[in-house]
């Protein structure tokens, strides 16, 4: 069985901690978040989900890396859902303390500098996967198992967003992490691949319709960074 830490007891953080609670063999799942109430309160909410105590709230400051160090110490993973700017230190300190990471990603150039840790992280023998959220994330994921089936692909394009089922407002959207990591997505360049060849492009480059079926109808598609 497994140790886990989860930093951020926002929503991703505690829809991360009972995942790992229900289908990651958790012995110890630690929710640890700069507003004490706010992870006790994420402790019990997912403990009460899960019908077990799995999860211990600890009060943990993401900018701090001596104390994230000890923190992470003696744990097998640690997931990082604090805000993009916090997670090259998240990382550093992991690596010093000999644990595996994976964060939600959000900005390349933050994940740039995670990158830059690899041979530290080999000789620590700890695993470093940033960019493991929404897009990129899961829909990079989904996109090559989906090459891994097919026979050929050709071409494949990805498409990422935030409608509900019930939508409500002018925008139809539901924010489900931090406006801050929202918002950077639409700055700045953006990388993608293009003919089998990275290519920067402005963000809001190659904006595009697309007809869903109701209740959606008629959406605008452009390019985003993160």
């Amino acid at each position: 069985m497994y140790t886990y830490i989860v930093l951020g007891a926002g929503k991703q953080g505690l829809a991360i901690a009972y995942d790992l609670g229900k289908f990651c063999d958790a012995k110890k799942i630690t929710v640890a978040d700069y507003d004490a109430k706010l992870a006790k309160a994420g402790a019990q909410r997912v403990n009460k989900l899960l019908r077990k105590k799995l999860c211990v709230p600890v009060k943990a400051d993401a900018g701090k890396e001596s104390d994230l160090k000890r923190l992470f110490k003696g744990a097998d993973c640690v997931v990082s859902a604090v805000p993009y700017h916090f997670n090259y230190g998240v990382a550093r300190a992991a690596v010093a303390a000999g644990a595996n990471l994976c964060d939600l990603g959000g900005n390349t150039d933050v994940v740039k500098q995670e990158l830059s840790l690899d041979k530290a992280a080999k000789k620590a023998g700890v695993t470093l996967v940033p960019d493991t959220g929404l897009m990129p994330g899961m829909g990079n994921t989904l996109a090559v198992h989906a090459m891994n089936v097919m026979d050929r692909v050709d071409e494949l394009h990805l498409r990422c967003g935030g409608l509900p089922q019930k939508p409500k407002g002018p925008l139809g959207y539901k924010l489900v992490f931090s406006v801050e990591g929202l918002i950077n997505e639409y700055f700045g360049t953006a990388y993608i691949i293009r003919n089998g060849k990275t290519a920067a492009v402005p963000t809001f480059d190659g904006l595009e319709e697309l007809e869903f079926p109701k209740p959606v109808g008629r959406c605008q598609a452009f390019v985003t960074s993160g």
